[in-house]
Parts: structure tokens; sequence; C-alpha cells
């Protein structure tokens, strides 16, 4: 659903003004251990021009499944090093910025601060902005029945259009360069 939606986040903004540059970028090897391999190589590979990233929106599971009473939200907390119990916390301005966003289109997103390791993760380690769009509640997440049959369709759509809405914002919004915390 990840996939789905920054295609069509990318289609729909081939046609709009941005005078920022926008890059989408789908990162492969997340899951096996060590984990966020694709990602971590991003970021070691580009070293030099990580201070040009303005926030980093993850788009990982955005359909949740069908099961009810879950909740948009942003998760903005990572471990660190999670045997230590050591944690990251995204900065503050992208949760404030996403949520104004949200509320002035008529949607909600719920900030938590949960421990999760997604591909969004190896730029916060290095003090970029990062967020990972997620519902609250996935009871098929990581198991066999993680599957097209159990998609929430109507909650990608959603989460796809949030973050759609952010993409577009952050593109055009100059007032700022909060790429650091």
């Amino acid at each position: 659903s990840g996939i789905a939606a920054l295609l069509e986040i990318a289609r729909v903004l081939t046609k709009l003004q941005r005078r920022r540059t926008i890059e989408f970028i789908a990162f492969g090897a997340e899951e096996p251990y060590p984990y966020c391999l694709g990602s971590r190589q991003y970021v070691k590979q580009n070293r030099a021009t990580l201070e040009e990233i303005v926030a980093v929106l993850n788009l990982d599971m955005l359909g949740g499944s069908t099961e009810q009473g879950d909740s948009p939200s942003l998760k903005t907390t990572y471990a660190k090093a999670i045997h230590t119990g050591e944690e990251i916390e995204c900065s503050k301005w992208l949760t404030e910025y996403i949520t104004k966003i949200a509320s002035n289109n008529g949607l909600e997103i719920m900030p938590v601060s949960a421990i999760s390791l997604s591909d969004n993760v190896p730029f916060a380690l290095e003090g970029i902005s990062a967020v990972l769009f997620r519902w609250t509640k996935d009871m098929y997440s990581h198991s066999i029945q993680d599957t097209a049959a159990n998609l929430g369709i109507d909650k990608a759509v959603y989460m796809a259009k949030l973050a759609g809405l952010t993409v577009c914002e952050l593109s055009n919004d100059l007032s700022f360069n909060p790429n650091r915390k």
C-alpha cells in the first residue's frame, strides 16, 4: 500500500508546480536482520547531501487492516539502541506541521511515541526529521494473513491523501529550513 501511495502522489505532483525538489524512494530489504538495509545504504552513500533533506515521510503499510477501532497515527519515536532503551524522537516541527495539515483538511492524525524500526529511522538517526505514517492497530502485520485481502483500502487512501497533502505543502514552503533538529 505504501508503494501504491508513493506512485499516486508522484503522479499527481508531476502536474503541480513545486519550489523544492522531491525524491520518491522505495527501499528494499527493510525486514531481514540487520534491518533497513536499503535506507541505511542510501544514508551512507549520500552523507554529503543529507543536509539538503527537509523531511522524510515513510509510507509503510498505509492500509493497515480491515480491523475497526484504530486511528491514523504518526510514529515519531524510534529506538536508537533498543537493548539500552535509548530513543530518538522526531523533531516537533514536523509532527506539528503534519497535524496542522490534517486539521486544515478535515483529517486527523495522532502522533504516537511508539518504538518502531522502519526505513525512516536511519534518517532520524542522522538528525533529519522523519516520521512513519501508520495505523495504531494492524492485527495482520507481519503475519501470513498480511495479504491484499485484509488490506483496508479506505485506510490506504486516507493516509495517501494526508501524505500527499504534506508533500505538496513541504515542496512549496520555503519559509523554513528545518532539516536539522
